[in-house]
């Protein structure tokens, strides 16, 4: 259960990283992803 829990925070963390902007390569990990509104949220 635990390796799921992370599986899938590592995954929302990824997806919404792009929404930073910073970064090159892979990406960086957007770890508070849970907790940070998106600019998409803020507008509606």
């Amino acid at each position: 259960k635990a390796v799921l829990s992370a599986h899938a925070y590592l995954q929302a963390a990824i997806r919404a990283a792009d929404s930073l902007k910073i970064g090159h390569g892979h990406g960086p990990v957007h770890h508070f992803h849970g907790l940070w509104k998106t600019r998409t949220e803020e507008i509606a």
